[in-house]
């Protein structure tokens, strides 16, 4: 395993009181709409980026394209190992998990919506979503 950005594109995002989230209408590698330009009321995104605990990020700015157009930029808020943990088998990955949502995203016709993660030193790419038109018949 080396450093790397799993990506995941859903509708939408809940948080119940335990905790725990709930992902709607996630999709897998494709959103398919029936005529371009759409509007999506909202598109959100969880964005893990995964290093090894031994070597932690530095600096890490989540950032998403339509294409090569950048339409947002979030900075993680990075905290550092804690010393009191001894080595353990969770404690060989450092994960860096971001949610996040889009409001009103206008698409204006095929495209991949696309993620990426700048550190101190890569540039580490998830998995994008290929928005696709496919008129109802």
């Amino acid at each position: 395993m080396s450093r790397h950005l799993e990506t995941l594109f859903c509708d939408d995002v809940r948080q119940e009181t335990s905790g725990k989230f709930i992902f709607v209408g996630v999709y897998s590698n494709d959103m398919v709409v029936s005529k371009f330009p759409v509007t999506l009321s909202k598109l959100c995104i969880q964005a893990k980026a995964v290093t090894f605990a031994e070597d932690p990020f530095e600096a890490l700015n989540i950032k998403t394209y339509i294409d090569d157009e950048l339409i947002k930029s979030l900075a993680a808020d990075l905290e550092p190992p804690d010393p009191r943990k001894g080595p353990g088998i969770d404690d060989r990955v450092h994960v860096n998990t971001m949610i996040f949502t889009i409001p009103d995203l206008t698409i204006e016709g095929p495209c991949v919506i696309r993620v990426r993660a700048q550190t101190e030193r890569e540039e580490l790419r998830g998995l994008g979503l290929h928005v696709l038109e496919r008129p109802i018949e």
